[in-house]
């Protein structure tokens, strides 16, 4: 198949996707009960009605809205995002779980004493999440700019995936770790990695204004501290870190605006809405 018929496909499908993706929209505001629906209604967000979707020249894909001024990368898919939500949902569960000062405690006995099967018992975890999400993977040129290099930075397969698809299928996550980590500061980074780290996650947790989040940040600040002890999770957190431009990672122009559409009170740069408008 030549360049051109893989570009008219390609067309023809996203064409398909958009008529499919306005009847589900239709449904998901008239039917009473949501389930078995593809299509999920934006919570707490503005809802705009799509005009076109764009596989760009450059990479990623491109969703535009009629009356909007700004295109939103990406296309989520609720299938998609439904896979990644469970994911995040397992993570979240094991971290709550180890980030007490018991937890920690216990993790460091466990794996002194079967560092082994902690191993295999990580790797086989690794194994489940990546599976939940396998189908759900894009080629590399259709993740979003940041989503992209991340994809690039990251060695590991699985880690990379998953880390990948939460970016590309949860905008409020990505928003937030674009806010954060394009302030990376590289010349700070290479002289002290966890503390150029902790600092970009101190950002996330002190521009963040609910406060179950703000326990979230604040628990992966200690999560990351405890890591750092360890070889095998060292060297690959700051080898990826040591790979990501942050220009490539920045929000731009219309990546803030959408942001600022959830108005879930979070300080995007630093700055609350009213301070922006």
């Amino acid at each position: 198949m030549t360049e051109e018929q893989q570009k008219r496909r390609a067309d023809h499908a996203v064409s398909a996707i958009e008529s499919i993706e306005k009847i589900q929209a239709i449904l998901a505001t008239i039917r009473e009960a949501q389930t078995h629906m593809s299509f999920a209604m934006p919570a707490n967000e503005k809802i705009l009605e799509i005009d076109s979707i764009e596989l760009a020249k450059e990479g990623g894909i491109l969703v535009y809205y009629k009356n909007c001024e700004h295109t939103r990368k990406g296309f989520a898919h609720n299938p998609s995002v439904t896979a990644v939500d469970n994911v995040k949902k397992v993570l979240m569960g094991l971290l709550h779980g180890f980030s007490g000062f018991r937890g920690k405690m216990y993790l460091v006995i466990f794996y002194l004493l079967f560092s082994k099967r902690i191993a295999t018992s990580f790797q086989s975890l690794l194994d489940q999440l990546h599976f939940m999400v396998l189908f759900h993977r894009l080629k590399p040129q259709w993740y979003c700019r940041s989503a992209r290099e991340v994809y690039r930075a990251i060695d590991h397969v699985q880690i990379r995936d998953l880390i990948v698809l939460i970016l590309e299928f949860d905008d409020s996550y990505r928003f937030r770790f674009q806010d954060a980590v394009g302030e990376l500061d590289k010349t700070a980074f290479s002289r002290n990695p966890i503390k150029e780290i902790d600092r970009l996650l101190s950002l996330l947790q002190t521009r963040e204004k609910d406060e179950r989040l703000k326990g979230n940040w604040k628990m992966a600040r200690k999560i990351l501290f405890f890591g750092f002890f360890f070889k095998k999770i060292r060297v690959p957190i700051i080898t990826a870190f040591s790979k990501l431009r942050p220009e490539e990672i920045r929000m731009d122009d219309a990546d803030r605006y959408f942001a600022s559409l959830k108005q879930d009170g979070y300080a995007w740069g630093g700055l609350t809405l009213n301070k922006k408008t």
